[in-house]
């Protein structure tokens, strides 16, 4: 077989390529559109952050150790890196008393979705289009991730704010976000 690998698979002196992304990296750091956290926040704790952040995702954000320092009473902003611990993550999440909002993508035929997702979550935003991310200093990305993207919603709180970030209004129907900050898709309400 001869030509050039895909750039997906290509490895070059420990370099990985992310599938849908267009920039050779070494880190999986890549950040929330600010308009996306706009629309479903505000957020008190992002434990997941990224070292370098254009822009805050919660009023506090930790860069290391958030999968096991205690999130006391904290509403939660969780995007977490895409690997092997991001399930850890999600369950983490489900089973955090005063909720939040995870943001991934839907693969909707694993196991961990079926598990942590559709069996513990309130509601799931599906995104209309796929979300394009930015690079620690800011950057849009040229490509998309790559798959569609899901906002999870644990607890009364966290489904509140996905209904606000696609109608623009409080549940008493009080404006909350303009025509053009708020998100596109559709929820899915899992539990009562």
């Amino acid at each position: 077989m001869g030509g050039k690998m895909p750039r997906h698979v290509a490895n070059l002196k420990g370099n990985k390529v992310i599938r849908g992304y267009d920039k050779f990296t070494t880190s999986d750091d890549y950040i929330t559109p600010k308009r996306i956290i706009k629309a479903l926040g505000p957020f008190e704790l992002d434990p997941c952050a990224c070292k370098e952040q254009p822009w805050r995702t919660a009023h506090r954000m930790w860069t290391e150790g958030g999968l096991d320092r205690g999130w006391a009473n904290s509403f939660v902003f969780l995007n977490p890196p895409y690997g092997q611990k991001m399930w850890a993550w999600i369950e983490r999440l489900s089973n955090h008393p005063a909720g939040g909002i995870a943001l991934i993508h839907a693969r909707t035929c694993t196991r961990g979705f079926h598990e942590f997702v559709f069996k513990r979550a309130l509601s799931i935003l599906f995104l209309e289009g796929r979300v394009f991310f930015h690079t620690p200093d800011g950057e849009r990305t040229k490509s998309s991730s790559g798959a569609p993207s899901v906002a999870i919603a644990y607890g009364q709180k966290a489904g509140r704010h996905l209904w606000q970030a696609i109608t623009g209004r409080t549940a008493g129907g009080f404006p909350t976000l303009s025509e053009g900050k708020r998100l596109k898709g559709t929820i899915v309400k899992l539990q009562t």
